[in-house]
Formats: C-alpha cells, structure tokens, sequence
C-alpha cells in the first residue's frame, strides 16, 4: 500500500529552462548558448548542487574562465532563482495528495541557498512532510545513499514509496532500491498514472 510520494523538484514542481531565460535576455546570440554552457552545463554547477563549492567559489571560477563576461556571469548568478516558476498543474496534484493523506517528501538535486530562496518564496513546498536536498548532505542523484538517507531518515518503506522524477537515471536507481518511480514528462502523464496505480 503506497503511503509516500517523494518529489523532484526542479522540472517537475519548478519549471527551469535556463537556455530559453538567456535567449530572451541576449536575443537568442552566441553569448546565451556561451553562458548557458559556461555556467548551467558545467562542472560547477553540479558541485554546486553537490554543496562542494559555495556560490562565491563558483562566481568566482565562471568570472577567472570568461573575463570578457564577469557582468554577465554576476547577473546571471544573482538572478537565476526567478526562472523558476511552479508548474502549477504538478503542484495541484501534490496538494491533492496531500489532502488525501498521502506523506510528501522531497528529494531534489539542489543548490544550498538557491533551495533556501525557493522554499521560502514557495508556500506549496512547506506543505512537505520532509526532505532531503542534495546540498544539505553532500550526496546527489542518482547515487543510492542519497535515496537510503530519505527513507532512514522519515522510517520510511521503499515498498509504501513512490518518487517522481524528470530523469531517467535517477528513476532506475530508486527502482533497484525498491521503490515505485514515475518517470515524469507532463502533469497529464503524471495524473494518468497515478490514477493506474490508484493514488489519484
């Protein structure tokens, strides 16, 4: 018996499309695909969700890589948290669930202070029963500590579980631990199957 839906958060609570924010910020030229590369494809911004660097460490490394764009790369870290907009369908499905007594967790790949911005300026996600954030513990998707922690800490069942996710690896790693994942793709998709496995 499910008793547990753990959510992703970003692209599947939050929308976060950071090539499409640049491209209307820089007209869709070079300089947005550069930065979009430099910043949101690279290995910083991984060790940011990671919490291996801080945000000063990270500006730091964008502005000594592309001296000709500390503006830009200042801007940019300053201000990427506003793109990230609730989907509001998948938040009316976790409301839901919560109204129907079902717990909510969430298990996120995120920046630490990014998290703690978003948390504070979106009341749906203090609907959460509990959560593990990336940052917080030093350990990110799709490793399977990061999964183990989630259920050790609440005394949760993988078996009672469902996770939600817009990736594919981090789906299969919460398979081979034994909980039921949701490969996420759009609110609808998500509602049809909840309804198969008779949540919604």
């Amino acid at each position: 018996m499910i008793k547990n839906v753990i959510f992703d958060i970003g692209r599947v609570l939050l929308d976060f499309e950071p090539l499409i924010y640049l491209n209307k910020v820089y007209s869709g030229n070079n300089l947005s695909k550069l930065l979009y590369e430099e910043i949101f494809c690279s290995k910083e911004w991984v060790m940011l969700d990671e919490g291996s660097i801080t945000d000063n460490d990270a500006v730091n490394i964008f502005c000594k890589r592309n001296p000709n764009y500390n503006k830009e790369v200042m801007q940019i870290m300053n201000n990427w948290t506003d793109i990230l907009y609730p989907i509001e369908e998948t938040v009316q499905v976790l409301e839901t669930l919560k109204n129907n007594n079902y717990k909510i967790y969430l298990l996120s790949n995120f920046h630490y202070s990014a998290f703690n911005q978003v948390y504070n300026k979106y009341k749906f996600l203090r609907l959460a029963d509990g959560m593990v954030i990336s940052s917080h513990i030093n350990l990110l998707k799709p490793n399977k500590e990061i999964y183990n922690h989630l259920l050790d800490k609440y005394s949760l069942n993988a078996s009672e579980s469902i996770f939600v996710d817009d990736t594919i690896a981090n789906i299969e790693a919460a398979k081979t631990i034994g909980i039921t994942a949701i490969h996420f793709k759009n609110p609808n998709q998500l509602k049809d199957d909840l309804k198969r496995l008779n949540i919604l």
